[in-house]
């Protein structure tokens, strides 16, 4: 009975997971993924220039090791939803600002990629 319970549990957050992945997926405001990979790019970019060069990480220790993981875990994931073979045989694709809505959009995706994977680990 209790393997029973653990399997319609799993079952459940995979279901949950797809859901989830699939409004990452359609959140995206731009007809061209190589938008958005470029956007995660540069959010990743972002997350360990701080991590690397924040001065006084004890301030929050725990809040930044909480989104410092998130971020660690989710960044392939967000990656992966926005790949595809389509991507490679496309050509460049030219370099353009980003703006806060695009950037926090990013943020979004990974640390929302991020507790995906977390929630896998249980």
């Amino acid at each position: 009975m209790e393997n029973h319970k653990i399997m319609e549990f799993k079952l459940l957050l995979e279901k949950e997971k797809e859901i989830i992945q699939k409004k990452i997926f359609d959140s995206f405001p731009y007809p061209d993924a190589r938008v958005g990979i470029f956007e995660l790019i540069r959010s990743i970019d972002y997350h360990v220039f701080l991590g690397l060069h924040s001065k006084n990480k004890s301030k929050s220790s725990e809040e930044f090791l909480f989104v410092d993981q998130l971020v660690g875990y989710g960044y392939m994931r967000a990656v992966s939803l926005f790949w595809n073979s389509d991507l490679i045989k496309s050509g460049f694709f030219p370099l353009f600002p980003s703006d806060i809505k695009n950037s926090e959009w990013a943020d979004s995706i990974i640390q929302t990629c991020g507790r995906i994977c977390v929630s896998e680990q249980y």
